[in-house]
Order: C-alpha cells, then sequence, then structure tokens
C-alpha cells in the first residue's frame, strides 16, 4: 500500500490503524516479526497479502467469543480456498469440526488457517531470533 494510500485507511480510524512504513523492503519474515511487535491491542487477528475476510463481522465475532472465553487464547475458523493454479479448484479447509482443541491436537495436525486466526495478545510470545533465518 503506497504512502498516500495509508494515510485515508489511517484517518477512517484514528488510533487504531498505525502503518508500519518502510524506506527499503525488510522482507516478509522480519516485516511479520516487527508488525507482531507493534501489536497493542488486546488481540491479533492475521491476515496475508493474499488472503481476505468475507465476513463483514470477522472481528467483531471473534472478539466476542474471546471475551466471553477468558481460558481460550486462540479462535479460528474454516477457510474457503480457490487454488488457481489446479483449474479453480476450490475448497473448505479443515475439515475438522467445531469445538475446543488443546495444544496437542494443534501440534498433531497444525489446521489453523492464517487468515481466519485470532489469539489473545500475550498468549503467544516474541518470535525467536530463529524465526528469521
Amino acid at each position: 500500500m503506497a504512502p498516500r494510500d495509508c494515510d485515508g485507511f489511517r484517518s477512517s480510524l484514528p488510533g487504531k490503524i498505525l502503518p508500519l512504513l518502510r524506506e527499503r523492503n525488510l522482507g516478509m519474515m522480519r516485516n511479520f516479526k516487527d508488525a507482531l511487535a507493534a501489536c497493542r491491542g488486546s488481540y491479533v487477528a492475521l491476515l496475508e497479502g493474499d488472503d481476505y475476510w468475507a465476513r463483514e463481522d470477522k472481528i467483531q465475532s471473534q472478539t466476542d467469543f474471546l471475551d466471553a472465553h477468558p481460558d481460550h487464547a486462540v479462535c479460528c475458523a474454516r477457510a474457503q480456498f480457490v487454488d488457481e493454479t489446479a483449474g479453480g479448484q476450490s475448497g473448505i479447509y479443515p475439515g475438522a469440526p467445531s469445538g475446543s482443541y488443546t495444544i496437542a491436537d494443534l501440534i498433531q495436525n497444525n489446521f489453523i488457517v492464517t487468515g481466519t486466526v485470532m489469539y489473545r495478545w500475550g498468549s503467544v510470545g516474541p518470535l525467536p531470533d530463529w524465526f528469521l533465518t
């Protein structure tokens, strides 16, 4: 996003948007680590450049869920995907049913789609230095 584009977006939500404008390209991993370090809210929701949120109430819905369930650190949802390299094949992932899962479940099968996740800030520590390699 060009700096001038950021100004309009930032002014539409005063105090809620903090663009991290760069003099040079830091690379994906360094930029991601720096962006997470700049977060100051109660929750973090991730959205990568090639994804989008289809539900207008996604953030509010997940915030409401985490507010009502202080024993949960993360919430996520299923995502519809379209694989343009496979002739537009689409589907829903993950196939796991709704419900609560443990960290052991997540380690066994990482089923969280990045664009659907919201987590409680502070429940995940800073990214380690090896993340940048």
